[in-house]
């Protein structure tokens, strides 16, 4: 987690620099594909912490907050970002944001974990079939894994058209 927010950081900061003369699509897009690399490292890792901050009969008390946290942040957050960027510039959100991280690196850096539990682990191919049949005898995440590409790809080729002039077919998106 502390590598995720300090990645995080720097390419956000990067950011603000070189969106000072204003925004650049190349800038922007590299920005968000190494910034979805550091945050799909971040998210699990966040999960997996609960049990190693509290005790077991806490750790309901402790997802609801963090749920309420990350609700609240974005709540917050957006329309935060939405007055600094439209104000003072892109640049300033990007700044502005970039030092959001540095207080959470800040703050992960002064968390002491318990011990973490021992558990049996397997192979990389042994755990890696695992969780493909998990998967494929679950119903919802068969669902949501194989769905959720479609979704993204009708999405894509409804933007795509929309942007080019098109007016897609009412329900084809």
């Amino acid at each position: 987690m502390v590598t995720s927010d300090a990645a995080r950081m720097v390419v956000i900061a990067v950011t603000a620099v070189l969106t000072m003369g204003g925004p650049d699509i190349a800038v922007l897009a590299v920005t968000a594909v190494l910034f979805g690399i550091a945050d799909a490292m971040f998210m699990p890792a966040a999960g997996a912490m609960p049990p190693r901050l509290v005790e077991p009969d806490r750790l309901a008390a402790l997802n609801g907050m963090m749920t309420f946290v990350r609700r609240a942040s974005l709540m917050l957050g957006a329309p935060l970002g939405g007055l600094l960027a439209a104000g003072p510039g892109p640049a300033a959100a990007f700044a502005f944001n970039s030092a959001t991280f540095a207080v959470s690196l800040v703050c992960l850096l002064l968390v002491r974990l318990r011990p973490a539990a021992r558990r049996e682990t397997g192979t990389v191919r042994r755990n890696i079939g695992e969780g493909l049949r998990t998967v494929g005898s679950t119903p919802v995440l068969r669902w949501w894994s194989w769905g959720s590409p479609a979704r993204t790809t009708s999405g894509w080729r409804c933007w795509r058209s929309t942007a080019a002039g098109a007016r897609p077919a009412w329900g084809s998106c």
